[in-house]
């Protein structure tokens, strides 16, 4: 199990490495759209969220998005 996720794991960086700037803020984009639009995240005050790394999803948006709207953001201290 543990070598599955981690070849799952390499697999997915590899991939996000490979994208180009306008598909990676395209894709970015996307998600943060996607959900900011639930209703759940607009119904809560308290959100964790975690800043984007190494070609993550951007989450600058979505975690000033939080912000505006006064709610708390949570993030992980590592």
């Amino acid at each position: 199990m543990i070598n599955i996720k981690k070849k799952l794991r390499k697999e997915v960086l590899e991939s996000r490495i490979h994208l180009s700037e306008s598909e990676w803020k395209s894709k970015s984009e996307s998600i943060a759209t996607a959900l900011l639009q639930l209703d759940v995240v607009n119904q809560v005050n308290n959100i964790a969220s975690f800043v984007d790394f190494r070609n993550e999803v951007s989450t600058n948006a979505i975690n000033k998005w939080i912000l505006t709207k006064g709610k708390s953001l949570y993030l992980p201290l590592i």
